[in-house]
């Protein structure tokens, strides 16, 4: 098809050869081989002419759209492949998603009008290609084997109680202080992990409440029902505020890593490079960690 719409624009084999880099007989071989496919004449053939059938020129005013609409096809793709643009799909836990990805989200969009981000939060681990998602922001350091990740943040969880109930009930030095205490209990963290003198050691203690939702757990710290165990990035504006106040920061050993997934390709998309940037420079800015390093009254080891 490419051949015959040079070959009619051209006028003459001889130049549609050249334009081709191919020979005159093979630009020959190639309209008979088409012709024999089409089952029809396209063109009338003398030792130094051609003429368009009516067959001939209705295909190539068809054949042209056509060629056009590949061309425009292929320029949108490799334009893709190099232009932050069209539909992002990103899937994120409910609680992280809501207090640090959404408040990031105008800013990423003022950087590049031309995306449409679709933010889906749900607490489970979506399948990215099944499910047709482009990033996956996951907490923990959980993947997948045929993904690749990018680390945003590392973070040590806290410790942490309302000052009514660390009133009511005692503020605990060691986790040996732990007996007797009332833990909200978030189900990533069953056992709370602590460190003394070099050693391991979990301690399991009474609660009345057990959730998988962050913000759920985080909400009954702050009403005094007890004292919770949950990322630092969970806590950033109560602990702030004095609404929640730290405990055992020496002891504490759950990391929480916070990973960007995205699937490989021979060519990675403009928009996943361009969102995955971005977060690897404002989500450790905005969580107040500098290069793997939390900031804060609880740093890493």
């Amino acid at each position: 098809m490419f051949v015959f719409v040079r070959l009619v624009e051209t006028g003459s084999f001889s130049r549609a050869a050249q334009e081709l880099a191919t020979s005159p007989a093979t630009v020959s071989r190639r309209l008979s081989r088409l012709e024999e496919h089409l089952e029809v004449h396209l063109v009338h053939r003398t030792t130094r002419h051609f003429a368009l059938t009516e067959a001939g020129w209705l295909f190539y005013e068809r054949a042209r759209e056509i060629l056009r609409a590949v061309e425009n096809a292929e320029r949108s793709i490799k334009t893709m492949n190099n232009v932050a643009a069209g539909s992002l799909r990103v899937s994120a836990s409910t609680a992280f998603g809501a207090m640090h990805l959404g408040p990031l989200l105008p800013e990423f969009i003022d950087r590049h009008p031309g995306l449409k981000v679709e933010l889906i939060l749900e607490d489970r681990y979506v399948d990215l290609v099944a499910e047709g998602f482009d990033v996956a922001v996951r907490i923990g350091g959980e993947g997948a084997s045929n993904l690749r990740s990018r680390r945003l943040s590392r973070e040590r969880a806290v410790v942490c109680a309302a000052p009514a109930y660390l009133d009511r009930r005692g503020t605990p030095r060691t986790p040996a202080e732990l007996e007797g205490h009332t833990l909200l209990r978030h189900t990533v963290i069953p056992r709370w992990p602590f460190r003394v003198d070099g050693h391991s050691l979990e301690v399991d203690s009474g609660t009345n409440i057990v959730c998988n939702n962050v913000t759920v757990v985080r909400e009954a710290a702050i009403r005094g029902l007890g004292l919770a165990y949950l990322p630092h990035f969970a806590l950033i504006e109560e602990l702030a505020k004095g609404e929640l106040v730290g405990v055992l920061e020496e002891y504490a050993a759950h990391e929480v890593a916070i990973d960007a997934l995205y699937a490989p390709t021979p060519f990675s998309a403009a928009k996943v490079r361009a969102y995955i940037d971005f977060l690897v420079e404002k989500v450790p800015e905005r969580l107040g960690v500098l290069d793997g390093v939390a900031i804060s009254a609880y740093p890493l080891p």
